[in-house]
């Protein structure tokens, strides 16, 4: 739940810190700090400006976030608004070899006739009509291309997981790195 998350994305960040001669990363996460009083539709107008105001995408990425309508619409956007593929970092979701291979399967398996949980009638008319706009076998290439990174990182966590007696469980989330260089 949010602890795990929280010890998570702390980790993260001090890995991050150690790495950037201590300077920490400004972060963007969706959950945390759209404003709660604006309605989806009017969050989800928001998205493109905090895409285009981050430097780095850093996507914490369990087997089901691919079947999530705002997180394809988050990846979607990232390469969309001129992101690139070096420019996301993955912590991939996953306490097991099981549930790390589905990670990196969901992306490899990918399709937008998949997404499950658009159950908000506004949520469903908007990601429809980005399918729509962009064609259905676009939004599928574009989430498919995440395949090589998001392997990566599965392969980084695995290595690192033999090494620990736990690995960390995440929720899935997109979280949008500004003024990380």
């Amino acid at each position: 739940g949010a602890h795990a998350k929280k010890g998570a994305l702390v980790g993260w960040v001090t890995q991050w810190a150690a790495a950037h001669n201590g300077c920490v990363p400004q972060l963007w996460m969706d959950v945390a700090c759209a404003d709660p009083g604006l309605d989806m539709a009017t969050q989800l107008a928001h998205l493109p400006v905090y895409l285009c105001r981050s430097r780095r995408l850093l996507v914490l990425c369990g087997s089901q976030l691919t079947s999530r309508a705002w997180c394809v619409t988050e990846l979607y956007a990232w390469l969309a608004l001129g992101g690139t593929l070096d420019t996301v970092e993955v912590v991939p979701v996953a306490s097991s070899s099981s549930e790390l291979a589905a990670v990196a399967a969901s992306f490899d398996t990918f399709h937008v006739h998949a997404i499950a949980d658009a159950s908000k009638a506004m949520i469903r008319s908007r990601f429809d009509l980005m399918v729509t706009l962009a064609g259905v076998q676009r939004v599928n290439e574009v989430v498919r291309s995440y395949s090589a990174v998001v392997q990566a990182a599965c392969v980084r966590h695995a290595e690192r997981a033999r090494g620990t007696a736990s690995p960390t469980v995440l929720d899935e989330h997109v979280v949008n790195i500004q003024g990380a260089t």
